[in-house]
């Protein structure tokens, strides 16, 4: 049986929310925290920052440094889609911007990252010396440095056991809070380290909307991790074949972009056939909606 250690979870990130709001008045003489956060995933890297907003709302300013990737779902900037999606998060106070080396970076008291390799380089570029939250989701093997041949899993991890070494229990002047985003991912990497980590398991508080069905169709939802015949359509039409024409709820196919307010207007989703990826993030974002899910 895995060993993991779970973080404290009270409930919903609404019982969270409430929860923080009664412990506010601890905090009230505390100045502001100023948290810089490196994103390069659209959920994994906005979940502790998000979260921790949603607990304390007066005492962080969270600004959100891009890495320059772009987003897989509507081909603009990460930048742009995650501020479309959820502009709160980069308006005043709240700042959105590019990691630029170049430039120099923006005071901090906090840094939030995810891969240690941005563990790294958000420290190079703040100078360090700052406590930091490494929450790592998925495995070192998607990353393209390890598929590519470029750097093994040795190397992506190396940092792990430097931070390990300033865990806050240790009392160092800039402690690291290493957390996993599940037992598997936790197990994963202690099976090439020998460090098992916390897990704290997403709640995916920064989404805009909840299950609100309002029309008479099930959502055929797009993965980047679906094989390719799911994404040619070829599966979908097998289905329509298998339900008749006079089928209902009706089976849509998604076909562009869809915010999650779209998405909640549905039934329910399904996944034909479910992707083969148990990383895939979006489904946990589907579940923090209440959306029923179907994964055939």
């Amino acid at each position: 049986k895995p060993r993991v250690r779970h973080v404290d979870f009270f409930g919903h990130h609404e019982a969270l929310r409430a929860r923080g709001r009664k412990q506010e008045d601890k905090f009230q003489r505390l100045q502001v925290i100023r948290a810089v956060a490196a994103v390069h995933h659209p959920s994994l890297d906005i979940e502790i920052g998000t979260f921790l907003l949603q607990c304390f709302p007066q005492q962080l300013v969270l600004t959100l440094a891009f890495t320059g990737a772009s987003s897989s779902y509507t081909g603009s900037s990460l930048q742009s889609h995650v501020c479309g999606q959820f502009p709160v998060y980069c308006q005043a106070p709240h700042v959105s911007l590019e990691l630029n080396y170049d430039q120099p970076a923006p005071p901090s008291d906090l840094l939030l990252c995810s891969w240690y390799m941005w563990c790294e380089r958000l420290e190079q570029w703040t100078g360090g010396g700052l406590p930091m939250i490494s929450y790592y989701g998925g495995y070192p093997l998607n990353s393209w440095s390890v598929r590519s041949g470029v750097r093994t899993v040795q190397e992506e991890l190396r940092a792990m056991h430097a931070y390990h070494e300033r865990r806050p229990d240790l009392g160092v002047s800039s402690p690291v809070l290493l957390l996993s985003d599940a037992p598997f991912t936790s197990e994963f990497l202690h099976s090439y380290t020998g460090i098992r980590l916390p897990v704290y398991r997403p709640l995916a508080s920064y989404l805009p909307a909840h299950y609100a069905p309002s029309l008479d169709a099930v959502l055929l939802l797009e993965s980047k991790s679906s094989s390719f015949l799911s994404r040619s359509g070829v599966l979908y039409d097998l289905l329509l074949s298998f339900c008749g024409k006079d089928f209902s709820p009706e089976f849509k196919k998604q076909n562009s972009f869809l915010s999650f307010q779209d998405i909640a207007s549905h039934l329910a989703i399904v996944y034909w056939p479910g992707p083969h990826s148990w990383v895939l993030m979006q489904l946990r974002e589907m579940y923090s909606m209440n959306m029923p899910l179907l994964v055939p």
